[in-house]
């Protein structure tokens, strides 16, 4: 029976590692390449306002600066998944772009008629709160004759129809 070889262990390592030092290299030259651009555009604050701040990201301001990343990032990194999950399945996606907009107008949608159900009650308290103090003749007196708008026709505009 023969033998198998087995790779040393700092083979292994090696070939492990490869891809790893080599996303490590092209952040790093991302980096540096961003330097040189911000020392183009304004040297004098190159280095202190602008490439320290890039070090620092989203800790710069830190519950609201990692919120904002993750909220700027999220739809980019599905979008840069959806490609990926093309490619590996072997089509090519050109179509990221829309699927962009439509997954963004999907989101608004949702969050729209959510907001519809969630701020109901909300809404019910400021229309009641609304009618009381139209009985007592406070609600809209204070539009009456401001720039010339009628009041009838500023009470549709700012309340709408139900």
């Amino acid at each position: 029976m023969a033998k198998q070889n087995k790779p040393s262990l700092g083979t292994t390592i090696r070939q492990n590692s490869s891809g790893v030092l080599a996303a490590l290299m092209c952040i790093v030259i991302g980096l540096v390449i961003g330097l040189i651009a911000l020392f183009i555009i304004n040297p004098e604050h190159a280095l202190v306002d602008g490439f320290w701040r890039i070090l620092q990201g989203g800790f710069y301001d830190f519950p609201y600066g990692c919120g904002k990343v993750l909220t700027q990032t999220a739809p980019l990194i599905m979008t840069g998944l959806s490609v990926a999950f093309a490619f590996k399945t072997g089509l090519f996606n050109i179509g990221a772009a829309g699927q962009y907009t439509l997954g963004a107008f999907g989101a608004l949608r949702t969050l729209e008629l959510n907001a519809q159900v969630l701020l109901e009650p909300v809404n019910r308290l400021g229309n009641a709160v609304d009618e009381r103090l139209d009985e007592f003749g406070v609600g809209n007196a204070a539009a009456d004759g401001q720039d010339g708008v009628d009041e009838v026709l500023l009470v549709v505009f700012v309340n709408g129809s139900d």
